[in-house]
């Protein structure tokens, strides 16, 4: 079986994503949902590991971006920040606060400066954020903007975190964020990430569904070229 990255398989990883998905629990939510991000975690933790990690940092990265998405989901819902993972849905106070003002006093001030800021920033977005969030507005949920954007549901889900990602640090521009936009489950900052003209920097492209640059070409072409050369070797030894 062809081996990945630091002696790992594709079987390894999926056997790794199987056991955090069923570890993390959370039987109200959509196995492959847990599942994809598991996988997605535990593939990025990888590749964008300078040294090997152990089976059990690759099972933690899948088991970690399992909870925390669904925590912010919860939060997003209006469970309390204190015990997000587990409280009441709309119990949080400022959630209340939020929705039982708007009932009371309705103010129509804050949704016409949204729209107004939306309009603002589409021309900014690249052209395929654009088309990643108009399919998804278009269909609403990851498989049917998967098949409007005729990708896998694993890279339209990546390419949809990055254009939400991209809108909001427009829509954030010259102003600290609030924090729960910094959440994230990835492992290495953007700084770690492997630089283009590299085999992980290829893999990284081809599994974002971003450009491949021809450095990263020439540089996985060089790399299958030795690999292939040393499971030539690696073959003559055993057959000898």
């Amino acid at each position: 079986m062809t081996t990945l990255r630091h002696g790992y398989t594709l079987h390894d990883l999926h056997e790794l994503a199987k056991s955090a998905t069923g570890a993390a629990g959370l039987s109200v939510t959509d196995y492959r949902e847990r599942f994809d991000e598991a996988w997605s975690a535990i593939v990025e933790h990888l590749f964008t590991a300078e040294e090997a990690p152990t089976g059990r940092d690759l099972w933690y990265a899948g088991l970690n971006a399992i909870r925390d998405a669904w925590t912010t989901t919860r939060r997003h819902h209006g469970a309390p920040s204190a015990d997000s993972y587990r409280g009441a849905l709309g119990s949080s106070v400022r959630y209340q606060q939020f929705w039982a003002d708007t009932k009371v006093t309705p103010d129509h001030s804050s949704a016409v400066i949204d729209r107004y800021a939306a309009f603002q920033i589409w021309p900014e977005l690249a052209n395929i954020h654009q088309q990643t969030l108009l399919a998804h507005a278009a269909t609403s949920d990851i498989s049917g903007t998967a098949k409007a954007l005729g990708v896998s549901v694993k890279v339209a889900r990546g390419r949809l975190s990055r254009a939400r990602a991209a809108f909001r640090a427009l829509w954030h521009e010259h102003e600290t964020p609030p924090p729960f936009w910094h959440r994230t489950h990835r492992s290495a900052d953007v700084a770690d990430l492997a630089p283009c003209g590299t085999p992980s920097a290829w893999a990284r492209h081809k599994r974002r569904g971003e450009p491949v640059d021809q450095a990263c070409i020439e540089a996985n072409r060089a790399y299958m070229r030795r690999w292939s050369r040393t499971a030539g070797a690696t073959s003559s030894l055993v057959a000898s």
